[in-house]
């Protein structure tokens, strides 16, 4: 199934069978995000291995192909504004929790970004 979603530091947008769904983003919407880097390839919903998953609130997962670099800083602008909104986010990359897509950080580094928006390295 082919369709379109797009997010902003409030609102998620999702496009599917010609009708577009709206989702507030807040403390009450949880994301969840399986990103696997970008790649080469359209914007699609659910599908194959290699892609960027998201699940926003309720919404069903969704596998997304982040096909620029320029695209892949959007989404760290936005996990950034969803943090400082206290949007609870959950987000990892290759199996390995992360911040802001980062991996690898120190124990000092993971401390002062849960000390800063209020997140958990685990839960």
């Amino acid at each position: 199934m082919v369709g379109v979603l797009t997010l902003t530091a409030d609102v998620a947008y999702r496009e599917c069978h010609g009708r577009i769904e709206e989702q507030s983003l807040h403390v009450g919407s949880p994301i969840q995000l399986d990103y696997c880097g970008y790649l080469q390839a359209a914007f699609r919903w659910v599908g194959s291995p290699g892609e960027t998953t998201i699940r926003i609130g309720q919404w069903p997962e969704m596998a997304v192909r982040i096909r620029q670099q320029q695209q892949a800083q959007t989404l760290q602008q936005l996990l950034q504004a969803w943090y400082e909104r206290r949007v609870p986010v959950w987000e990892m990359v290759g199996g390995q929790r992360t911040f802001l897509l980062k991996q690898n950080l120190s124990y000092e580094q993971i401390r002062a970004f849960e000390q800063q928006y209020g997140v958990k390295l685990y839960g």
